[in-house]
Formats: structure tokens, C-alpha cells, sequence
């Protein structure tokens, strides 16, 4: 019996470009090995499967209302993406603008050939689509649930108009990554390129045969520059199996993405000294000085990006405890009377401490939601 191929790439990404594979009749190992790309596999079968669907129906659920269906999540999603490209040291209006474009000509699926193409490239290196939390979350509601075009909440879902409204919101914030995610690469690729080694055209070569050779240059810093972009920006793809089958374990929410955080940290500091020191012009065959001395720019600037991401939050903190008139005796009972998760974390205060009917109370943000580097920042304090 052969299965037709759904509207998935590997891995199960979904996008709007044309997928080769779709329409074709598959042989049902192959179909699954396809769509389930390097992910783990959860669905088992018998008394077992059946007792994990149903928790995993239940956790996809509960983690979808704290993220896609949450207002404020989005705005601390695009928030903290600020946050990553400023340690990059890639913070660009231009790319930027650029970046949404794409975007959101994706989302709403009026992208030009081009446009598509591009796109298409974008996924080929590893750059979109790769959302940790977004991809978590979809592959627990695929565990969940039996989706597919057989599938009981699949039809359900169709007939309801939910799946619609599911789909684009889940898409809507894997596009807020994907917008950073775009626009750090491309950034990246205009920084780097200023030092890759330049094609000249040899005496006699012929046109066509220098095209290629510009073609090939360009693509092996395409390559350079996606692997760079990938190891300082969170991407699901990357994380190891194990914390993947964290998924379906009471205590793994969103394990992922504080992991990729510390994998990211560790690439930032490595390529930055790797920039400054040479060490990326000597392994990429660089000589010439003014390449060498663009390479320490970029990395000085990544350096400077780290640095206010790390110290940042810490002053504003005491900035606002000074205009507020808040001693750091203060500040100390007050995370003592905070949940565990808040403990800790940088909080600005936007009042004094008040009284209110007998209850000291104090207004503030907690950073803690909205600096990914949080999970890194608060074990040390």
C-alpha cells in the first residue's frame, strides 16, 4: 500500500513554495522517514501510544495558549530576537526592511518567482523555518493529535474554519523568527562578503566559465555565512534528540530553547575572538590587510553587541532604583517575596514602593521573559 506524499518538506516544514513531491504515492517508511526528517519520533502504538497522545494532545495545548495564542508572548518574541541581533552586532534598518518584505509577502503567499527562489535558498541553508519553539510545538500537537488528510481533527478542524486561523497563527510567529533570522543573514553575508577572497577573470577565460566561478565563490560564502548565522541564533533543528524528547515529559517545556540560548553564547564569544584574533582570515586563506582589518571590525562589533546585551538590563535596573529611590535591601526582600521564576531575573521599576491598604507594592517590568540571555544571566547572579 502506497501513501500520497503530504504538502511537508523534511522534517515536516511546511512553506508555500512548489514541493516535488507532492501528489506522489509513497512507500509508507519512506513518506514517514521524509516527514519526519531528524526529528524524534513519539508516536507509538497500543495502550502506551495512546495514554502519550492523549498528554501530548493536552500539553500541545496548554503551551499554544502561552505562546502563538498569547499577545504579549509575540511581543516578547520580537523583543528578545532585538535582543539576539544586538549581540550579533547586526542591527540594520536597511536588512531590516528587506527581511519584512519577505516576510510578510510570504505570509500572506504573494511572493514574485524571484522572491520564491530566494526563499527556497533561505531554506536550503538552514536559515528559516527553524523556529524552536514554533517547531516544538508543532511537532507535540502532531504527536497529539492525528493530523493528515485522513485524520478525525484534521476534518474537524477544516470544517470549524480553526485549522485556517491555526495555521496562520502558528505561521505569524515563526515568521517573527523568521524575519530576524533573515535579516542577521543577510547582514552577516553583506559584512563578510567585504573580506571573502574576490573572483577575477583570468586572460582569455571565457565569459561563461567566470559566471560559474562567481557563482560557486558567492555560494561558498552563502555556506560560510548560514553557518555562522545558525550557531548564533537559536534553531530547532540543531538541538540534540535528547532535550527534543523532552517534549513529551511533564518537566520539558520548552527546554530547547534555553539550551540553544547557551549554544549560542558559546559561538558569539568563539567567533568573536575568532574574527579579532586572525584566526578566521587564516583559516579562510585572507592576506590581504584591509580584509583582515574588516574581519577585526566585525568581530570588535560583535564584542560591543555581547557587552550591552550583558550590561544593559543591569543598568537599567539601577537606573530606574535610583530615580525611584529603591535601596538594593529593598530590591533583595522584594525577590525573596517572588515566584521562583521571577527570582532573580532583571527587573525595572517603574514606581516607588507603595503602601496599599497595609501591602508594600512596587510596579515593574520583568526583563526576564523578554532577555532570552536571561537563562544564562540569572545562574550567575
Amino acid at each position: 500500500t502506497f501513501l500520497q506524499a503530504s504538502n511537508v518538506g523534511l522534517g515536516g516544514i511546511r512553506s508555500n513554495l512548489n514541493n516535488p513531491l507532492e501528489g506522489l504515492f509513497l512507500d509508507p517508511v519512506w513518506k514517514e522517514a521524509i516527514e519526519q526528517g531528524i526529528d524524534l519520533n513519539l508516536k507509538m502504538k497500543g495502550p502506551l501510544g495512546k495514554g502519550l497522545r492523549s498528554w501530548m494532545a493536552f500539553k500541545a495545548l496548554s503551551q499554544a495558549a502561552k505562546t502563538i495564542y498569547s499577545i504579549p508572548t509575540h511581543g516578547r518574541n520580537i523583543m528578545g530576537n532585538f535582543f539576539m541581533m544586538a549581540a550579533n552586532g547586526t542591527v540594520n534598518p536597511m536588512t531590516f526592511g528587506k527581511a519584512f518584505k519577505t516576510t510578510a509577502k510570504r505570509y500572506v503567499g504573494k511572493m514574485s518567482p524571484a522572491e520564491q527562489e530566494r526563499l527556497a535558498r533561505y531554506i536550503q541553508l538552514g536559515i528559516v523555518d527553524s523556529s524552536v519553539t514554533a517547531s516544538a510545538l508543532r511537532k507535540a500537537a502532531g504527536e497529539g493529535f492525528q493530523f493528515g488528510p485522513n485524520g478525525m481533527i484534521d476534518k474537524a478542524l477544516t470544517r470549524s474554519g480553526a485549522k485556517f486561523f491555526n495555521r496562520k497563527t502558528l505561521q505569524l510567529y515563526e515568521a517573527e523568527d523568521n524575519l530576524f533570522k533573515i535579516a542577521n543573514f543577510e547582514n552577516l553575508l553583506k559584512n563578510y562578503r567585504k573580506s571573502f577572497p574576490k573572483v577575477e577573470k583570468l586572460p582569455n577565460e571565457k565569459q561563461a566559465d567566470y559566471l560559474k566561478r562567481v557563482a560557486k565563490n558567492e555560494e561558498q560564502l552563502e555556506k560560510f555565512v548560514a553557518q555562522r548565522s545558525r550557531d548564533m541564533m537559536p534553531n530547532y533543528n540543531l538541538v540534540p534528540k535528547a532535550l527534543k524528547f523532552t517534549r513529551a515529559l511533564p518537566v520539558g517545556n520548552f527546554v530547547a530553547f534555553p539550551a540553544e540560548m547557551a549554544r549560542n553564547a558559546k559561538n558569539l564569544v568563539k567567533y568573536a575572538w575568532q574574527d579579532i584574533s586572525g584566526k578566521t582570515a587564516r583559516n579562510m586563506g585572507i592576506t590581504d590587510p584591509k580584509a583582515i582589518a574588516n574581519l577585526r571590525k566585525i568581530g570588535l562589533k560583535r564584542l560591543a553587541g555581547m557587552t550591552t546585551v550583558a550590561l544593559a538590563g543591569d543598568e537599567a535596573v539601577e537606573r530606574s532604583k535610583a530615580f525611584f529611590g529603591i535601596s538594593d535591601e529593598q530590591e533583595a526582600a522584594l525577590n525573596q517575596t517572588l515566584p521562583e521564576w521571577e527570582k532573580g531575573t532583571n527587573k525595572i521599576f517603574l514606581s516607588p514602593i507603595k503602601d496599599v491598604n497595609g501591602e508594600l507594592k512596587v510596579d515593574y517590568i520583568n526583563m526576564g521573559p523578554i532577555d532570552p540571555y536571561s537563562y544564562l544571566k540569572v545562574p550567575v547572579k
